[in-house]
Parts: C-alpha cells; structure tokens; sequence
C-alpha cells in the first residue's frame, strides 16, 4: 500500500497532518481550508485540492490553527 501509516505519520515533522485516510499535508503548504466543502488547498502551481475526510476533520483543524499561530508568531518576532 502507498499509504502512509501512523508509524510513517509519526516519523514526520509534526508541520504534518493527516486530512484524509489517504492523505497527509505540509500544514506550511495549505492555502485555504474550507470546512463547508472539506477540502484543503495547498499553495502549489495548480493549488491542488485535497478532500478532508470527516474522521480527521476536527484534529486536522486544530492542528492547521496551531500550526498557523505559530508560524504568526515566529514571523513577527
């Protein structure tokens, strides 16, 4: 299987999250998150658009905040 189990998950810097069974991100990539649609938008060439399963929805939300005020303020400092 090409997917990525939590034991690879686990091995990864923690800027990454599980969005979908077959997917995970690079929260520093993501563009828009839209929670009405579930789906993420990363800030590639083609802002490719990644589905948000229901099961991770919520933790990848609160990861995606956290990530975000970090790096805010890591910015401003």
């Amino acid at each position: 299987s090409s997917d990525v189990c939590s034991s690879d998950l686990d091995s990864l810097p923690s800027y990454f999250a599980r969005c979908h069974k077959s997917f995970v991100v690079n929260l520093h990539h993501v563009d828009t998150y839209d929670k009405v649609t579930a789906m993420v938008s990363l800030d590639t060439p083609d802002y490719q658009w990644i589905p948000v399963g229901r099961k991770y929805a919520t933790e990848f939300g609160h990861r995606l905040k956290a990530s975000t005020a970090a790096r805010k303020h890591v910015e401003q400092a």
